[in-house]
């Protein structure tokens, strides 16, 4: 036994799934951690995008190749970086001190709040504070 449905009953159908998933789609695609976040890109360098967010006083920056993969995020919260699990570098160890910073390296982002600076296939984030010594930094490279 077959059920005749006309094909306006079908249009009316897949409007109605497109009207409900579209929303949920379109938020999915935006924010930390996508690779079109919908946030401003603050990059010095024509290489790279990074987008800044600031919320409740903390700031958080994404760093994205160009093609849209996410590289790291951090947050920053005053004078102290957290590297947040996301993005395809991965932390390098190091005494977590700006005296072991790169030598020479690009600026790609500089702020009030932070830089990043890449040389070779290593990047540098490092908050900006009183004493270069006492400065928050952390090191990331591509996972082996």
């Amino acid at each position: 036994m077959f059920v005749r449905i006309s094909s306006v009953h079908l249009w009316g159908l897949a409007l109605a799934i497109v009207s409900y998933v579209s929303p949920v789609c379109a938020d999915a695609q935006q924010g930390l951690g996508s690779g079109v976040p919908g946030a401003p890109d603050v990059s010095v360098n024509p290489n790279y995008h990074v987008y800044r967010w600031v919320k409740d006083g903390i700031s958080y920056l994404q760093l994205n190749d160009l093609k849209g993969g996410v590289l790291m995020a951090v947050e920053v919260v005053q004078d102290q970086l957290i590297v947040l699990p996301m993005g395809s570098l991965r932390a390098v160890p190091k005494n977590g001190r700006a005296v072991d910073q790169l030598e020479e390296g690009e600026l790609v982002y500089g702020n009030s709040d932070a830089t990043i600076s890449v040389k070779g296939d290593t990047f540098e984030v490092t908050v900006a504070c009183g004493n270069p010594a006492d400065c928050s930094t952390a090191m990331m490279q591509p996972s082996p």
